[in-house]
């Protein structure tokens, strides 16, 4: 099983709940330099292609947490939180981002996403995964 939940601090900062193989871990990170949501969705989509990827919740100067997305076999995922290993398949995956960002977009409009986040929100990617999510299943 996988989930995230994801709670805008303020200034910057974030905490995201990782739920892996009935283990969770916050983490609370800064926003600023890296976009970790985006990092998230963008990492399923490199999932499409096998592709891995490696994010990072910033939340020192020069300490992070790194989260690694990896195909595994065919419809498969392996995840790596700190010591946590967790393999999930690929339509877990995209629901479990699907889901996240669907609970933050119903608790907040995306002209707020754009205004917290500095960025804008990332409406082809969402849109793709989700087309992706439903031809999966």
């Amino acid at each position: 099983m996988i989930h995230f939940t994801i709670q805008v601090l303020e200034d910057g900062w974030a905490v995201i709940e990782v739920e892996l193989n009935n283990q969770k871990m916050e983490i609370t990170f800064e926003y600023t330099p890296n976009d970790g949501l985006y990092e998230l969705i963008y990492s399923a989509l490199e999932l499409s292609r096998k592709a891995e990827s490696v994010i990072e919740f910033p939340h020192h100067p020069d300490m992070s947490t790194i989260l690694i997305i990896e195909p595994f076999e065919d419809d498969q995922v392996r995840i790596k939180l700190s010591d946590i290993i967790d393999y999930v398949s690929i339509v877990q995956y995209y629901r479990a981002i699907l889901r996240m960002f669907d609970k933050y977009l119903y608790e907040h409009s995306k002209e707020e996403y754009e205004t917290t986040w500095r960025r804008s929100f990332p409406e082809n990617e969402w849109k793709y995964l989700r087309a992706l999510y439903r031809a999966s299943k």
